[in-house]
């Protein structure tokens, strides 16, 4: 929660004039962003590499922006997914005409061109030039006590609350989630989230 506030305070402090906003990577972290993003009024749409992860989403918050990335344009993209090639941006890049910001939350193996993993571990804001147009790029890495403090107060807020619990699918025992955690350490995890509460009966 708290390094996804601290994306978010990265890329507004660039920018705040923010037409349309793309998060692309449906993950834990992707979602909360869009939540984020949401509360302070902005037109946020979430994509994904697989349609599933989307579909899966959309059903369990219906007023869910999402997009398959045809026939559209946005000014900023956030790229949450697990790890971020320089391919990838490419791809994205092409198809959009307006794009000229993006903040870069995955993580970045070293031998990606233009410093991309250099940008994103130090936090830095790079230019580059692709498609005649000049790209800006945010780095952007874990959080700081301001950011945790900026966590616990948001979850005073209703609209937001409402928004990040509908990915919580299960509230499970402690006893429970002893098998829930050996499955995600096998690789058989599903989407949505699981709360292990404590004091069950």
């Amino acid at each position: 929660m708290a390094c996804a506030i601290h994306a978010v305070k990265r890329l507004l402090h660039s920018r705040k004039d923010y037409q349309k906003i793309l998060i692309y990577g449906a993950g834990t972290f992707g979602y909360l962003i869009y939540c984020l993003l949401s509360v302070k009024g902005y037109h946020v749409t979430l994509a994904n590499r697989t349609h599933e992860r989307l579909i899966f989403l959309k059903k369990l918050n219906e007023d869910l922006h999402i997009n398959n990335l045809y026939g559209d344009d946005y000014d900023a993209i956030i790229f949450s997914q697990s790890f971020l090639s320089f391919t990838e941006i490419k791809k994205l890049l092409y198809k959009m005409k307006f794009c000229k910001d993006i903040l870069i939350f995955s993580a970045v193996h070293k031998t990606e061109p233009y410093n991309l993993y250099k940008i994103r571990n130090d936090e830095l804001i790079k230019s580059f030039t692709l498609y005649k147009r000049t790209i800006k790029l945010i780095g952007t890495l874990g959080a700081s006590s301001y950011d945790f403090k900026d966590a616990i107060l948001m979850l005073s807020n209703k609209f937001f609350c409402d928004m990040a619990k509908k990915i919580i699918t299960k509230i499970s025992s402690p006893e429970e989630g002893v098998a829930i955690l050996n499955s995600m350490a096998n690789g058989e995890s599903e989407f949505g989230k699981t709360i292990i509460q404590f004091g069950m009966e």
